[in-house]
């Protein structure tokens, strides 16, 4: 998994910057898949299911000023 984040600050005055910022979470899209099934005798045990134990690919932006 690969997360990333960039920034860049803005002076607007002598003691004022403005910031933004992006972060971006699971870049690749690297998929954690859950375990497989342990309840003996069942029709899935051994078999990995596909639902994806983590997050997909996420981003935010955020805008901020400092002061």
């Amino acid at each position: 998994m690969l997360d990333i984040s960039v920034f860049k600050k803005f002076a607007l005055r002598e003691h004022v910057n403005f910031e933004i910022r992006g972060e971006f979470f699971n870049v690749m899209n690297t998929p954690n898949f859950g375990g497989p099934g342990t309840s003996l005798g069942s029709a899935t045990f051994g078999v990995v299911t596909l639902t994806q134990a983590n997050d997909p690919r996420i981003g935010q932006l955020t805008a901020r000023i400092n002061f």
